[in-house]
Order: structure tokens, then C-alpha cells, then sequence
């Protein structure tokens, strides 16, 4: 069977005392590595967005936090623009968490249906935080707007 070149990645024959391609002895040690396949690339690629979606989910829902905490949601407009704004937020950021759960638990060998419950449980705790988190800037927002009337 064929080998390579470790300095070209050229293919070899056996009885060959020197790569014809590069010059390299075939006794001499050198650092090629062969190019990582295309499939394995993607595999680790997607592993990366996976984990950075799972990531940027969460900031969001922590930047929703935030946002409630501050005391300045009246800032936002009206009523609706503020119900709209952390539904709509906060259903990016549950999605973002669940894909991003979907791309990791789909890699081999990373635990793929305990990976994927504890994703689902992650992203179901997220959607039952942005309904409470709703409810919270809507009682926030009522509250902010009768002390700024009232003043």
C-alpha cells in the first residue's frame, strides 16, 4: 500500500528512498500533518456556533433581566412596545439556546440524548423565565408609569 510524504503529502511507493516530489528522505522525521477532512471540519464548526448560540441565549435573557431591574422601562414607549419587546426577545433567545442545544447534542459523541433533555430543560426554563420575566415588566411598567404621573 501506498504511503505520503510527510513534508508534500505526496503519494509514495514503497521502495522509494526519497520523495521525488519535495526531495525529503523517506528516513528524515518531518511535521506535515494531513489536512483534517472537510466532514470533521464542519463537525467542529458547528459544535462552536452550537455553543455560541447557547451563549448569546443567555446573555439575552440576562440583558432582559437587566433591562427590568433598571427602573427605566418607561423609556421604552408605550405598554405594548415593552410586552413586545421581551416577548419577542425573549423567544429569540429561547430559540437560540434550543438550536444552539440541537447543533450540540447532534455531534457524535456528545452524549446526544442526555445532551438533548438537559438542552430541552434549559430552553423550557428559559420560556417559562420570559413569560414570568413579561409578567414582571408588565407590573414594573404599570408601577413606573403611575409614580411618574402621580409626581
Amino acid at each position: 500500500m501506498p504511503s505520503l510524504c510527510r513534508a508534500c503529502g505526496s503519494t509514495l511507493q514503497d521502495n522509494w528512498q526519497s520523495c521525488p516530489f519535495c526531495g525529503l528522505s523517506l528516513g528524515e522525521v518531518s511535521d506535515y500533518e494531513p489536512p483534517v477532512s472537510a466532514s470533521v471540519q464542519f463537525e467542529r464548526d458547528q459544535s462552536i456556533i452550537g455553543f455560541g448560540l447557547i451563549a448569546l441565549g443567555v446573555i439575552g435573557f440576562l440583558g432582559g433581566c437587566g433591562l427590568i431591574f433598571s427602573g427605566s422601562l418607561t423609556r421604552l414607549g408605550s405598554f405594548d412596545s415593552v410586552v413586545t419587546l421581551f416577548l419577542v426577545g425573549g423567544g429569540a433567545a429561547v430559540a437560540a439556546v434550543t438550536a444552539g442545544t440541537v447543533m450540540v447534542a447532534s455531534r457524535p459523541n456528545s452524549g446526544g440524548a442526555a445532551t438533548g433533555i438537559l438542552g430541552g430543560l434549559l430552553a423550557g426554563l428559559m420560556a417559562l423565565g420570559v413569560c414570568g420575566l413579561t409578567v414582571l415588566a408588565m407590573i414594573i411598567y404599570a408601577l413606573e408609569s403611575c409614580l411618574n404621573g402621580c409626581q
